[in-house]
């Protein structure tokens, strides 16, 4: 006769202490900025591709007196220096210079290596009013370390851009979360063992994780791994 254990045993997610994983520190967003007032091609952490960094005269700037163009290219970009570490969202106001209705866009790309582009965003510029400004935003939480650019393709007609804005931070703060705040085991017979999994995941860690298994019949359960590196 197989004697058993009647009792049924819950461990409570709140007894895996975690310890040295929050080592990480929370940078304030920052921004990388194009007004197109100044008179120099050359932005700190930009790169001009095709692009006419300065214009003004045949319509009115979104800010300022100055604004950029295509300057009749069919292709024109403008892309970050460097990858950026965790990208927050980017915005810019771009328009028509002219009533031209060929076929033309703007895309919001990114690219860990700097030669396969993604889209995530596509604005058309065919339709669009002569002279008047019309804002593209999109959000780039989810990516990380990535170089962002923004892409004109299509006709040499001159299409515009103005007050480019992208918000980033160097580092992320650190989360935490697990699936199950409880696991519950049924009888076990004695002498065997039963094992119950759970998933834990954790952002902006700088040193590993480490569980340690503490309170009322801890001596009963193991964890498995025990730290998990960054």
């Amino acid at each position: 006769m197989k004697k058993t254990l009647s009792q049924r045993f819950f461990l409570p997610l709140c007894l895996l202490t975690l310890f040295g994983i929050l080592g990480g520190s929370h940078a304030w967003a920052e921004e990388l900025t194009i007004d197109f007032e100044s008179a120099s091609k050359s932005y700190t952490g930009w790169t001009f591709t095709n692009m006419t960094s300065q214009q003004t005269g045949a319509i009115t700037a979104k800010g300022g007196t100055y604004y950029g163009t295509t300057g009749g290219k069919t292709t024109a970009s403008i892309t970050t220096t460097t990858a950026i570490p965790y990208p927050t969202s980017i915005s810019f106001y771009v328009s028509k210079q002219s009533s031209n209705t060929k076929s033309s866009s703007w895309k919001i790309q990114v690219s860990s290596n700097k030669s396969t582009w993604t889209d995530v965003k596509t604005q058309s510029a065919t339709s669009m009013t002569q002279g008047s400004w019309v804002e593209v935003t999109q959000d780039l939480s989810s990516y990380d370390h990535v170089y962002v650019r923004i892409y004109y393709t299509g006709s040499t007609a001159v299409r515009n851009i103005d007050d480019v804005t992208l918000t980033y931070s160097t580092s992320v703060a650190p989360t935490l979360s697990v699936s199950k705040t409880e696991i519950s085991f049924s009888d076990v017979e004695k002498l065997t063992s039963e094992n119950s999994a759970f998933t834990f995941s954790a952002n902006g860690l700088s040193e590993a994780a480490t569980f340690v298994l503490s309170g009322t019949n801890a001596d009963m359960f193991s964890v498995s791994p025990s730290s998990i590196t960054p």
